[in-house]
């Protein structure tokens, strides 16, 4: 999955609008490139500066040539970096388990 394309979609809470107590329901999208693959852990860290509120976002991988899209992960959080970090999804690890830290 090295090097792979991926799109990182959520509904963030901009602090400018948290602070004003305004809410917005705008759906985010942000892309970029996958740096390395855990597979021990099941963790994927990408070159996204995610904020803090897109946990649980959707992270896709791209094929744009065939134009179809692929749920790999959910977003979890942030390196010490501010570079993004997702729970892969797979046969073996399904969303629960991204959640529950097995």
């Amino acid at each position: 999955m090295k090097d792979r394309v991926i799109s990182l979609v959520g509904y963030p809470a901009v602090e400018s609008m948290i602070e004003k107590s305004e809410i917005s329901f705008e759906q985010w999208r942000d892309r970029g490139i996958i740096h390395t693959t855990e597979g021990k852990t099941g963790l994927i860290h990408y070159d996204i500066k995610a904020c803090s509120s897109l946990g649980g976002g959707s992270v896709f991988s791209e094929d744009r040539y065939a134009a179809v899209f692929s749920l790999i992960g959910v977003h979890v959080g942030r390196n010490k970096d501010s570079s993004g970090l997702a729970c892969m999804i797979t046969k073996e690890r399904d969303l629960k388990n991204c959640f529950d830290g097995k």
